[in-house]
């Protein structure tokens, strides 16, 4: 899904497109090859730390700590990096903004969030797919859970 997005705004029209992933791609090969005949540039081992703008508010940059793995676990190793930006687009993973507490309440099996055939969780009208429910799946593992995610919110709605 991410890489199909990418590759859309370089379709309409966007110069430079730049997909940032706080870790590697798969080792087949066939993500970068993707991006590549998209001609969208791949930064793998960033996550965003802010979205930096000028004196007007316009978007500038976006800054990155650099991470790596280490013993299994993804680590920000204190390196940071910024890449210049007129607009931002950001796919939300593992983390996202938890102002009740909804989300802790979830069913998990260890760090993974537990969900049915159709990628629900146990809180009506919270999907969950991809890192969130598989450890290290390939990118057309996790585009699937999105595709049948997004089956099922359709027919939920």
């Amino acid at each position: 899904m991410l890489f199909r997005s990418a590759a859309r705004l370089q379709a309409l029209g966007a110069q430079d497109v730049t997909l940032a992933l706080r870790h590697a791609l798969a080792p087949d090969g066939a993500a970068l090859q993707a991006a590549r005949e998209h001609f969208v540039r791949v930064r793998p081992w960033l996550a965003p730390l802010e979205v930096l703008r000028d004196a007007q508010g316009a978007i500038e940059a976006v800054r990155f700590e650099q991470t790596r793995m280490l013993d299994g676990c993804l680590v920000h190793t204190g390196g940071f990096t910024e890449i210049a930006a007129h607009a931002v687009f950001k796919a939300v993973g593992r983390a996202v903004l938890d102002q009740d507490g909804a989300l802790r309440r979830l069913s998990h099996e260890g760090e993974r969030i537990r969900v049915d055939g159709c990628f629900r969780s146990a809180l009506p009208g919270i999907y969950a797919g991809g890192d969130c429910v598989a450890a290290r799946l390939g990118i057309g593992d996790a585009l699937r859970h999105g595709e049948r995610a997004a089956r099922a919110i359709h027919a939920d709605l």
